[in-house]
């Protein structure tokens, strides 16, 4: 596989999209993609997961925390999704709302460039609608210095269901739905806000029929699509 080199902001988030040379019958567990991150001045070394968007399309979605050369190799069982191998440069951040992931120091959060961050949140549930209903809600909220959001991921009561496959099967996820989850949270991003998806809503009972391992899978799907993203908590 061809080696692509860019330059990424360290702790903006880059993405890369593959396509798979073989079609499976359920995409979500018959095949996996995951990476092998190498910083190249340090030797760190992270193993990440990609996830399946849709199509014959699986993506890799990272957000580089060093600054300096990073090397980064796929792997998995298709053909057409093993051995990529990608070269970026992370560099220092310049967008406004690059400050890192939070963290806590003593009693209080900040981020990994030092930045504190006092927290007003409140709670919205458009989240899955299209972005000319919630643009001017975030743009309102950063005007007014709201820097959290809270949202169930399945929307209000009673929707939960459709976050997953037909007859409510949770070993399939619908993607036009998370797709439209990680819209909201990017925009929140580059407007300086936290995002706090709400993996679980459990007042309709539906997602208390999971079995263990399929609330593993919906978690690691779920960090697969959101972990490269820094406001999420």
């Amino acid at each position: 596989m061809g080696v692509h080199t860019l330059n990424v902001e360290r702790w903006d988030t880059c993405e890369f999209s593959f396509t798979a040379a073989e079609s499976y019958a359920n995409p979500f567990r018959d095949v996996s993609l995951t990476a092998t991150l190498i910083h190249a001045l340090t030797g760190t070394s992270l193993s990440v997961d990609g996830f399946y968007d849709g199509g014959s399309t699986w993506r890799l979605r990272l957000m580089p925390d060093q600054v300096g050369a990073w090397q980064v190799r796929t792997h998995s069982a298709d053909p057409g999704l093993d051995g990529h191998e990608i070269e970026y440069e992370c560099v220092p951040p310049q967008k406004p709302y690059l400050h890192g992931p939070l963290r806590v120091r003593g009693y209080h959060f900040v981020h990994a460039d030092g930045r504190p961050r006092y927290l007003l949140s409140t709670r919205l549930s458009c989240h899955l609608e299209p972005p000319e209903v919630w643009q001017a809600a975030i743009e309102t909220l950063a005007a007014h210095h709201i820097n959290r959001v809270l949202f169930i991921m399945g929307g209000v009561h009673g929707t939960v269901a459709e976050l997953y496959g037909p007859n409510l099967d949770f070993w399939r996820y619908n993607v036009e739905k998370f797709q439209a989850i990680d819209r909201f949270i990017d925009a929140l991003r580059q407007a300086d806000i936290l995002a706090a998806p709400y993996f679980y809503y459990f007042n309709d009972r539906q997602q208390r029929a999971m079995t263990v391992d399929q609330d593993r899978a919906y978690l690691r799907y779920g960090m697969a699509r959101f972990g490269g993203y820094a406001n999420v908590l």
